[in-house]
């Protein structure tokens, strides 16, 4: 398959792969085709090892970012929300007073650290005052026995989880950027190689006319299907389901997902190909491995020109409350 993105090197390597080792035993041994460089079959399928290792890596850091964001969101709510209750109360028991007017205002869920995290501060510090004040006959305390000693153990978390999120954003950066150096040196492989076959056999025979490309062959975009996606209620699962190709030449269809809020196709994986004729239809927890976590999906259809078409995104979050990671 062409390479239409990082998700798909791995595939199109396999084709490579497969092709030059039937190129080497119809040349026989001692006759295998060796590069301009000296790479010969066996060296692209070493760097395809390494980049199933560096693909691996990053999927498993992009969910250690999206569980660490899941956590995070789930502070930052409940944080939010006392902040809110606080508030209130403030301004119900203590209208008018410098206890109200010194009040922070409230932040919302899309704020950035530093707008959440100095609101807090503020509520935290502001309720340790009126503790202190004799002249104070309410008690601050929230709904359900909720003091400012809590509200101080909620930020300490809090502040934390922006650590650990910003940590793992930063992790992951580096993991990309590894599997990108990986990637960079495997295209060129690849390249040569498709330079390098016609050499070794005439223009007409079977090896030259099944060379596997590296980009699509003149051909129409193909027209995009319509993805839907619910979560399964008995297994917790994610169903992503989509319509009918209208076009002739589907060669499959192919689930991928980005792990967050946004789809990537620089960082999207695939979950599953699709055969013409089978169920359009997914059942999966790519993307989502734990409660909380959030990933989005589209549903590509590719012709047998290796042209293809993604699908709307259609994200989810699944149900229950994050696992902070160790």
């Amino acid at each position: 398959m062409p390479i239409s993105g990082p998700s798909s090197y791995l595939p199109t390597i396999d084709e490579f792969s497969t092709h030059w080792g039937a190129a080497d035993a119809t040349l026989g041994a001692g006759n295998e085709i060796a590069l301009a460089d000296g790479t010969v079959r066996a060296g692209l399928i070493a760097r395809r090892g390494d980049l199933d290792t560096a693909r691996t890596d990053v999927s498993s850091k992009m969910n250690d970012v999206e569980l660490a964001r899941a956590v995070l969101e789930d502070g930052k709510k409940n944080m939010l929300l006392r902040l809110s209750q606080f508030i209130d109360k403030v301004r119900a028991y203590f209208a008018g007073s410098k206890w109200e007017r010194a009040l922070p205002l409230q932040p919302s869920l899309t704020d950035g650290q530093a707008t959440v995290v100095d609101a807090m501060v503020d509520a935290q510090t502001l309720w340790a005052k009126m503790n202190a004040d004799p002249a104070i006959a309410v008690d601050p305390t929230l709904l359900g026995g909720y003091t400012q000693a809590n509200f101080a153990a909620e930020l300490v978390t809090l502040k934390a989880a922006y650590t650990s999120y910003t940590a793992e954003k930063k992790l992951l950066n580096v993991e990309i950027g590894q599997r990108d150096d990986v990637q960079k040196v495997i295209q060129p492989i690849l390249v040569s190689y498709r330079r390098a076959l016609p050499t070794f056999f005439a223009a007409e025979s079977a090896m030259v006319s099944t060379l596997p490309r590296l980009t699509p062959e003149p051909g129409a975009t193909p027209e995009p299907v319509v993805a839907t996606i619910e979560i399964d209620p008995v297994t917790g699962m994610v169903w992503i389901r989509w319509s009918a190709y209208a076009g002739t030449n589907l060669a499959k269809f192919q689930v991928r997902v980005t792990s967050g809020l946004f789809y990537s196709n620089e960082d999207d994986e695939i979950v599953l190909d699709v055969l013409p004729g089978e169920p359009r239809e997914v059942l999966t927890l790519a993307g989502v491995p734990s409660p909380g976590m959030t990933a989005q999906f589209r549903v590509f259809a590719i012709t047998d020109t290796g042209n293809e078409a993604g699908s709307n995104t259609v994200g989810i979050t699944r149900p229950g409350t994050p696992i902070p990671p160790p």
